[in-house]
């Protein structure tokens, strides 16, 4: 692929993230090369790099909007704490009242996760440097 391929690919992922609410994890400033920017220069990576760093954000927010995530987590806090919760819950602002969110609601995510990472590492390619920011799973 040529890097107006990706280019195009980025506005494309760009595009779907907004519809959904994910402008702010799209926004271009949060790619800017940090060690440029402590120099005074803003500059995204090159587009395959710059397309690679969208995905794992979107697969980052994928896996904090997972049920397994959130069943991990209280697992955890049930082999620590006495009286674990069984449930958690974000508060929601909805047009002046508030709305539970449970967590434990959330979708299963895993399959859509794993297609992700693999398209991640098929754009990656043999000489792609892998990104410091990536968490492991």
């Amino acid at each position: 692929m040529e890097g107006k391929d990706y280019e195009d690919l980025i506005e494309i992922v760009k595009g779907y993230m907004r519809e959904y609410d994910l402008s702010d994890l799209a926004d271009d400033s949060n790619f800017l090369d940090p060690y440029l920017l402590t120099e005074g220069v803003s500059k995204l990576p090159p587009p395959q790099k710059h397309l690679i760093l969208l995905l794992e954000a979107f697969q980052l927010h994928l896996k904090w909007t997972d049920v397994d995530t959130v069943n991990r987590s209280l697992e955890r806090l049930s082999e620590t704490v006495e009286e674990a919760p069984e449930n958690a819950f974000m508060e929601l602002p909805d047009r002046g009242d508030s709305r539970r969110v449970y967590l434990t609601e959330l979708p299963a995510l895993g399959p859509l996760r794993k297609e992700l990472d693999d398209l991640i590492i098929a754009l990656r390619g043999e000489d792609f440097e892998p990104s410091p920011t990536r968490v492991p799973e």
